[in-house]
Protein backbone atom coordinates (compact mmCIF):
# COMPACT_ATOMS: atom_id res chain seq x y z
CA UNK A 1 0.00 0.00 0.00
CA UNK A 2 3.17 2.69 0.41
CA UNK A 3 4.29 1.89 -2.55
CA UNK A 4 1.18 2.82 -4.23
CA UNK A 5 0.69 6.04 -2.56
CA UNK A 6 4.38 6.99 -3.02
CA UNK A 7 3.36 6.22 -7.16
CA UNK A 8 2.19 9.65 -8.03
CA UNK A 9 5.64 11.66 -6.48
CA UNK A 10 7.60 8.73 -8.06
CA UNK A 11 5.90 9.80 -11.47
CA UNK A 12 6.33 13.45 -10.75
CA UNK A 13 10.14 13.09 -10.46
CA UNK A 14 10.62 11.15 -13.09
CA UNK A 15 8.46 13.26 -15.23
CA UNK A 16 10.44 16.72 -14.33
CA UNK A 17 13.63 14.59 -15.11
CA UNK A 18 12.70 13.57 -18.55
CA UNK A 19 11.42 17.40 -19.23
CA UNK A 20 14.79 18.57 -18.33
CA UNK A 21 16.21 16.25 -20.11
CA UNK A 22 14.36 16.41 -23.54
CA UNK A 23 11.48 18.65 -22.89
CA UNK A 24 7.50 17.94 -22.90
CA UNK A 25 7.52 16.15 -26.37
CA UNK A 26 9.83 13.29 -25.10
CA UNK A 27 6.62 12.30 -21.90
CA UNK A 28 5.52 9.21 -22.97
CA UNK A 29 3.13 7.87 -20.25
CA UNK A 30 3.79 4.22 -21.10
CA UNK A 31 7.27 4.25 -21.07
CA UNK A 32 7.12 6.32 -17.77
CA UNK A 33 5.10 4.04 -15.91
CA UNK A 34 7.14 1.56 -15.99
CA UNK A 35 10.12 3.47 -14.56
CA UNK A 36 8.33 3.88 -12.16
CA UNK A 37 7.18 0.53 -11.37
CA UNK A 38 3.46 1.50 -11.66
CA UNK A 39 0.90 0.66 -14.08
CA UNK A 40 -1.15 2.83 -16.50
CA UNK A 41 -4.02 3.45 -14.67
CA UNK A 42 -2.32 4.47 -11.50
CA UNK A 43 -0.36 7.30 -13.35
CA UNK A 44 -3.77 8.56 -14.79
CA UNK A 45 -5.36 7.89 -11.96
CA UNK A 46 -3.17 10.63 -10.02
CA UNK A 47 -2.63 12.79 -12.72
CA UNK A 48 -5.96 12.75 -15.01
CA UNK A 49 -3.81 12.45 -18.42
CA UNK A 50 -0.74 13.55 -19.93
CA UNK A 51 -1.52 16.85 -19.56
CA UNK A 52 -2.13 16.62 -16.43
CA UNK A 53 0.74 15.08 -15.73
CA UNK A 54 2.78 17.66 -17.82
CA UNK A 55 1.13 20.71 -16.17
CA UNK A 56 1.94 18.89 -12.72
CA UNK A 57 5.28 18.81 -13.46
CA UNK A 58 6.17 22.42 -14.97
CA UNK A 59 4.41 23.55 -12.16
CA UNK A 60 6.82 22.24 -9.65
CA UNK A 61 9.39 22.90 -11.86
CA UNK A 62 8.28 26.34 -11.80
CA UNK A 63 7.85 26.23 -7.33
CA UNK A 64 11.60 24.79 -7.23
CA UNK A 65 13.10 27.04 -9.06
CA UNK A 66 11.31 30.02 -7.09
CA UNK A 67 11.37 28.86 -3.72
CA UNK A 68 15.31 28.82 -2.73
CA UNK A 69 14.62 32.62 -3.30
CA UNK A 70 11.86 33.12 -1.29
CA UNK A 71 13.54 31.29 1.77
CA UNK A 72 16.94 33.05 1.40
CA UNK A 73 15.20 36.41 1.30
CA UNK A 74 12.95 35.82 3.69
CA UNK A 75 15.20 34.99 6.22
CA UNK A 76 17.43 38.00 5.33
CA UNK A 77 15.12 40.14 5.71
CA UNK A 78 13.85 38.09 9.30
CA UNK A 79 17.81 38.70 10.54
CA UNK A 80 18.35 41.96 10.04
CA UNK A 81 18.14 44.05 13.32
CA UNK A 82 19.16 47.50 11.63
CA UNK A 83 18.46 49.13 8.29
CA UNK A 84 21.81 49.33 7.16
CA UNK A 85 22.22 45.20 8.13
CA UNK A 86 19.20 45.02 6.09
CA UNK A 87 20.55 47.24 2.63
CA UNK A 88 23.45 44.98 3.43
CA UNK A 89 21.41 41.38 3.58
CA UNK A 90 19.12 42.62 0.38
CA UNK A 91 22.17 43.44 -1.80
CA UNK A 92 24.10 39.82 -1.06
CA UNK A 93 20.77 38.57 -2.12
CA UNK A 94 20.41 40.75 -5.51
CA UNK A 95 24.32 39.67 -5.97
CA UNK A 96 22.96 36.33 -5.93
CA UNK A 97 20.17 36.20 -7.24
CA UNK A 98 21.76 38.24 -10.77
CA UNK A 99 24.27 35.82 -10.83
CA UNK A 100 24.85 34.33 -14.25
CA UNK A 101 24.63 31.16 -12.91
CA UNK A 102 21.44 31.80 -11.53
CA UNK A 103 19.97 32.16 -15.48
CA UNK A 104 18.90 28.76 -15.63
CA UNK A 105 15.68 29.11 -13.31
CA UNK A 106 15.07 32.87 -14.95
CA UNK A 107 14.67 30.44 -18.17
CA UNK A 108 12.60 27.58 -16.64
CA UNK A 109 10.13 29.93 -15.15
CA UNK A 110 9.97 32.35 -18.51
CA UNK A 111 9.24 29.26 -20.85
CA UNK A 112 6.93 28.02 -18.16
CA UNK A 113 4.90 31.40 -17.68
CA UNK A 114 5.17 31.49 -21.67
CA UNK A 115 3.33 28.06 -21.61
CA UNK A 116 0.32 29.34 -19.63
CA UNK A 117 -0.88 31.72 -22.42
CA UNK A 118 -2.52 28.46 -24.10
CA UNK A 119 -2.73 26.11 -20.73
CA UNK A 120 -5.10 27.85 -18.36
CA UNK A 121 -4.72 25.18 -16.03
CA UNK A 122 -1.30 25.37 -15.60
CA UNK A 123 -1.65 29.03 -15.74
CA UNK A 124 -3.66 28.85 -12.25
CA UNK A 125 -1.05 26.55 -10.59
CA UNK A 126 1.56 29.35 -11.17
CA UNK A 127 -0.78 31.66 -10.16
CA UNK A 128 -1.49 29.79 -6.99
CA UNK A 129 2.17 29.24 -6.63
CA UNK A 130 2.74 32.92 -7.01
CA UNK A 131 0.75 33.79 -4.12
CA UNK A 132 1.92 31.08 -1.85
CA UNK A 133 5.47 32.51 -2.64
CA UNK A 134 4.79 36.00 -2.26
CA UNK A 135 2.77 35.99 1.05
CA UNK A 136 5.43 34.56 2.58
CA UNK A 137 7.67 37.23 1.14
CA UNK A 138 5.19 39.90 2.39
CA UNK A 139 5.66 38.57 5.74
CA UNK A 140 8.83 39.27 5.91
CA UNK A 141 8.44 42.59 4.27
CA UNK A 142 5.68 43.57 6.65
CA UNK A 143 7.73 42.34 9.97
CA UNK A 144 10.47 44.74 8.88
CA UNK A 145 8.12 47.69 7.90
CA UNK A 146 6.99 47.53 11.36
CA UNK A 147 10.33 47.87 13.00
CA UNK A 148 10.98 50.45 11.02
CA UNK A 149 13.42 49.15 8.93
CA UNK A 150 12.49 50.63 5.36
CA UNK A 151 10.05 52.31 3.79
CA UNK A 152 6.29 51.94 5.16
CA UNK A 153 4.33 53.64 2.33
CA UNK A 154 3.91 50.65 0.00
CA UNK A 155 2.26 47.46 0.34
CA UNK A 156 4.28 44.41 1.85
CA UNK A 157 2.50 42.05 -0.54
CA UNK A 158 3.12 44.82 -3.64
CA UNK A 159 6.70 45.02 -2.68
CA UNK A 160 7.13 41.05 -2.80
CA UNK A 161 5.51 40.86 -5.85
CA UNK A 162 7.41 43.40 -7.69
CA UNK A 163 10.80 42.05 -5.90
CA UNK A 164 10.47 39.13 -7.68
CA UNK A 165 9.50 40.21 -11.23
CA UNK A 166 12.81 42.43 -10.97
CA UNK A 167 14.97 39.03 -10.95
CA UNK A 168 13.31 37.64 -13.47
CA UNK A 169 13.77 40.87 -15.24
CA UNK A 170 17.60 39.78 -16.31
CA UNK A 171 15.89 36.92 -18.80
CA UNK A 172 15.60 39.83 -21.19
CA UNK A 173 19.91 40.03 -20.81
CA UNK A 174 20.56 36.46 -21.15
CA UNK A 175 19.26 35.89 -24.32
CA UNK A 176 21.67 38.21 -25.87
CA UNK A 177 24.33 38.38 -23.32
CA UNK A 178 27.25 40.00 -25.60
CA UNK A 179 24.87 43.08 -26.69
CA UNK A 180 24.96 44.38 -23.22
CA UNK A 181 27.48 44.97 -20.10
CA UNK A 182 26.21 42.47 -17.61
CA UNK A 183 28.03 43.40 -14.67
CA UNK A 184 26.80 47.13 -15.31
CA UNK A 185 23.18 46.09 -15.35
CA UNK A 186 23.50 44.00 -12.66
CA UNK A 187 24.73 47.29 -10.65
CA UNK A 188 21.84 49.31 -11.78
CA UNK A 189 18.93 46.81 -11.32
CA UNK A 190 20.89 46.06 -7.68
CA UNK A 191 20.59 49.81 -7.34
CA UNK A 192 17.57 50.14 -8.40
CA UNK A 193 16.35 47.55 -6.23
CA UNK A 194 17.65 48.98 -3.04
CA UNK A 195 16.27 52.54 -4.00
CA UNK A 196 12.76 51.02 -3.78
CA UNK A 197 13.14 49.51 -0.66
CA UNK A 198 14.78 52.20 1.23
CA UNK A 199 14.68 55.58 -1.51
CA UNK A 200 12.56 58.74 -2.65
CA UNK A 201 9.84 57.62 -4.80
CA UNK A 202 9.30 59.41 -8.20
CA UNK A 203 5.67 60.57 -8.96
Amino acid sequence: MRARSEAPARILEAAIAVIEDAGEVAIRVHDLAGTCGVTGPILYRAYGSREGLIIAAQAERYRRSTAHDVTALAEAIDAATTAAELRAALDAELRTAFDSDRDRDRRIRANIIGSCITRPELAAAIVNIDRSLVERAAVAWGHAQRRGLLRTDVDATVLASWWFSHLDSRIHLELAPTRIDGAAWNLLAREAAIAAVFGAVAD
